[in-house]
């Protein structure tokens, strides 16, 4: 991932010592610190500047602060949401309670000592930004399969749970989540906390791991321990489509206190043979889509990707990557930007107007369905003439509500 087509993201303690940055290598990076730092002790979070083509956000978390500078046209708004995404990042490897503790008995720390090699972890969320439209949506990719397997699967996951006396379960496939589980009278996961561990699951790729986490939003100050494992099943494909295979699983264990790492890989032995219950999971790649809703081939239809999230739901589901990782970039760029556009138009209402949005990028022509149950998001060819993005977007739109049911958890 280029560098330079990311924002240029710096974390700082309070007392202005860098603490992690992206690009690895900042020129001038002691002197933007101190200059942020210095910003920030007079005038608290400040709002989103403008200088030239750059935007600039920083975000106050005590004892750190976070600033992001883009050039590329995100809105501020989804530049602060990768800051808190980021620092959330950063408390599920530290806790916030330890953060504060530590910064109050030495403010001037060098908090890099005890982050070494937790940077691949944050690189890989940051470079997560350019690919992916979760963090702009605020939702975990979520796995398209009909309500009963995944029920099917999620109490396998709550048998895992109890075998173990862990606090949640996760079951993950190549492309998004399969099964969340939480233990009696544990709050669900937020969306927040599922992107987190799907970025670290991500990161560890071992066929088994276990790894201290902090989950922010349900206890910022307890560590618990994930016990990640590959079960190496494939759901099984028969009658599907082309790529509607789940793929190999991976199951997610969070465990509070000394992990028992035999019963965990007791429990993932158990759940193994289990993956061929999901069955076979709807293929959302535009080649297989109806031609009535934009889909066929490459070179064969307008409609290069989509994707398409449940309004005020933690979850959304999309086409999988274009294979240009630069076009895939100016898609969910421009994504941010007409996401953005569409909420904010200046009136009391709240939410977004419904109907049809259209825009054009440099090679792109955009269009998002906004609804009271759920916004489309569509990325189609420059040269697609109008009318034929109307008709098939709003067709497109009307097939995924109709799979709410059914897709969403």
């Amino acid at each position: 991932m280029s560098a330079s087509s990311l924002p240029t993201v710096l974390v700082l303690s309070s007392s202005g010592k860098p603490v992690y940055c992206w690009p690895q290598e900042i020129e001038g990076l002691p002197g933007v610190a101190a200059t942020a730092a210095g910003l920030l002790a007079f005038a608290g979070t400040l709002p989103p500047r403008r200088s030239g083509r750059s935007t600039i956000v920083l975000l106050d978390r005590p004892p750190l602060a976070l600033v992001a500078v883009s050039n590329q046209g995100e809105p501020a708004p989804v530049l602060r949401m990768q800051l808190s995404l980021l620092h959330a990042q950063l408390e599920s490897v530290l806790t916030r309670s330890a953060l504060g503790v530590l910064f109050r008995k030495a403010p001037s720390y060098d908090l890099r000592r005890l982050l070494g090699g937790t940077e691949k972890m944050l690189d890989a969320l940051v470079c997560s930004w350019a690919r992916s439209p979760a963090a702009l949506l605020g939702a975990y990719p979520s796995l398209a399969l009909p309500q009963p397997r995944r029920r099917v699967l999620a109490t396998h996951l709550d048998i895992a749970l109890g075998s173990t006396r862990g606090h949640y379960a996760l079951l993950l496939g190549p492309a998004g989540v399969v099964a969340l589980g939480a233990a009696p009278g544990r709050p669900p996961l937020t969306q927040w906390e599922v992107l987190l561990l799907l970025n670290i699951v991500g990161v560890l790729g071992d066929e088994e791991a276990l790894t201290p986490v902090c989950l922010p939003h349900a206890d910022p100050t307890a560590l618990l321990h994930a016990y990640v494992r590959r079960l190496g099943g494939e759901g099984s494909t028969a009658g599907a489509s082309p790529g509607a295979g789940l793929g190999p699983l991976t199951l997610a264990l969070l465990v509070p206190g000394a992990p028992d790492r035999a019963s965990l890989a007791a429990a993932a032995a158990r759940l193994a043979p289990v993956g061929h219950l999901a069955g076979a999971s709807p293929s959302l790649a535009v080649r297989d889509l109806p031609s009535s809703l934009g889909g066929g081939p490459p070179g064969t239809t307008p409609l290069l990707h989509y994707a398409y999230r449940l309004t005020g739901g933690a979850q959304f589901v999309a086409s999988p990557p274009v294979g240009d990782g630069r076009l895939q970039q100016a898609i969910v760029l421009a994504y941010s930007q007409v996401r953005a556009a569409a909420y904010d138009r200046g009136s009391e209402a709240e939410g977004p107007l419904c109907g049809v949005r259209m825009e054009r990028r440099p090679g792109l022509a955009l269009a998002a369905v906004l609804g009271k149950e759920g916004e489309l998001l569509a990325a189609y060819d420059a040269l697609s003439k109008c009318e034929e993005v109307a008709a098939h977007c709003a067709r497109l739109a009307a097939w995924l509500r109709a799979q709410h049911a059914s897709w969403f958890s």
